[in-house]
């Protein structure tokens, strides 16, 4: 069993990143531009939507007798505004409705609290409509490499690979030429919102 799944391994990671440059590919196709392959990343030029670093990775999740690859976009903007603690999107989809909203992860709401960040983000209606257009498994902004930045983390359903030991089995899940679409301007509304939040500042980020 477990020599059979050494010999498998190979296989499968080779399929996992042949999967992540087709979606790489296709953000290139939806506005990303050329991107350069540097080991298990693709890159692409900085400056691309606003933020001064763009890349397609992955995280590996392991399962029972299988696992998953999941494909993760991360770009690093500049920011006017200040990030208090990682923002998370809290969404559903549209199985369970209601709106995309995101929270400060360490925001106790009994107490009412409310992020500056979130606040800009949840009150505007173009990243909100975006958001309501992509299936996102996860998202996140958090502070970036540097003081000034924030570093979004935005990992879609399609464009995962999953494959499973047993019975023997490998696919990969197409990411819709819609969703790559949204995703890219998802990081030019990120960039433009952050790059113009000072209006937003107040006491509360001090």
């Amino acid at each position: 069993m477990f020599g059979f799944g050494k010999r498998y391994a190979p296989r499968v990671h080779g399929a996992a990143l042949d999967a992540l440059r087709r979606t790489a590919g296709a953000l290139e196709g939806a506005g990303f531009g050329p991107f350069e392959e540097t080991g298990e990343n693709f890159e692409y030029a900085p400056g691309q939507g606003g933020a001064h670093s763009l890349r397609l990775t992955w995280e590996q999740k392991k399962k029972f007798m299988g696992g998953v690859y999941r494909t993760v976009l991360e770009a690093e903007f500049d920011s006017d505004v200040p990030v208090r603690a990682p923002l998370v999107l809290h969404y559903g989809g549209a199985l369970f409705k209601g709106a995309p909203e995101f929270k400060n992860k360490k925001q106790d709401a009994a107490e009412g609290a409310h992020d500056v960040l979130a606040d800009l983000l949840n009150q505007n209606k173009e990243l909100v409509d975006l958001l309501f257009l992509q299936d996102i498994e996860k998202m996140t902004l958090e502070p970036g490499a540097k003081d000034g930045t924030v570093r979004m983390r935005l990992a879609p359903v399609g464009g995962s690979f999953v494959w499973m030991l047993m019975p023997p089995m490998k696919y990969a899940v197409k990411l819709p030429a819609k969703h790559g679409a949204a995703m890219v301007e998802t990081v030019n509304v990120l960039a433009r919102l952050l790059g113009h939040g000072a209006a937003v500042r107040d006491d509360r980020t001090k």
